[in-house]
């Protein structure tokens, strides 16, 4: 009923991640197999979302770990192909996310991956690791930490979201310079 401009989507990673994987064999496969269902119903209703979203001319921002088997749905691989959807990834630890470990402090990774209909977002948030620091690995119940993002990246997603608004505005579309 809103039409709101933009709608974000970040389901749990859970029932996708690679860090569970690792204990899958040592579950319940019913539990397991329950999660996995709950988890691609809700990366469902979010497509189904954001096709609402594309179908009014409006934008969405679906952010998920860039290891997710969430990616390799049918469902998901289907929406990837449509027209005006983009894909990008960045590392969290470019926006300073950071996790203590056994060593004390350090930046973690959190390989993300960023779906969207939003071109002035792609432009302000994909950022690659450098590699000039020291990574803390999310094991040992590390994982937590990283559930909440980075202000920075926060701030760089938002100001995407209000230039991709002005842009819309001015009925104008940036398009990336080619060299020949």
């Amino acid at each position: 009923e809103t039409q709101p401009f933009c709608v974000a989507g970040s389901p749990p990673c859970t029932p996708f991640s690679q860090i569970q994987d690792i204990n899958r064999n040592r579950r319940d496969p019913k539990v397991v197999k329950k999660e996995f269902e709950a988890g691609r119903r809700h990366i469902i209703f979010c497509l189904k979302t954001y096709e609402l979203q594309l179908q009014g001319g409006r934008h969405f921002i679906h952010e998920h770990p860039k290891g997710s088997s969430a990616w390799k749905l049918p469902e998901m691989q289907q929406f990837i192909a449509k027209r005006n959807v983009m894909m990008t990834e960045v590392d969290m630890c470019t926006y300073g996310m950071k996790a203590e470990d056994s060593r004390g402090s350090g930046y973690d990774r959190k390989s993300t991956r960023i779906m969207t209909s939003l071109a002035e977002v792609v432009k302000r948030v994909s950022k690659k690791c450098p590699g000039d620091h020291r990574h803390v690995h999310l094991e040992q119940g590390r994982t937590r930490m990283a559930q909440v993002y980075p202000r920075a990246f926060c701030h760089a997603v938002c100001e995407g979201i209000a230039a991709q608004r002005r842009m819309d505005s001015l009925g104008v579309m940036a398009m990336p310079v080619m060299n020949l």
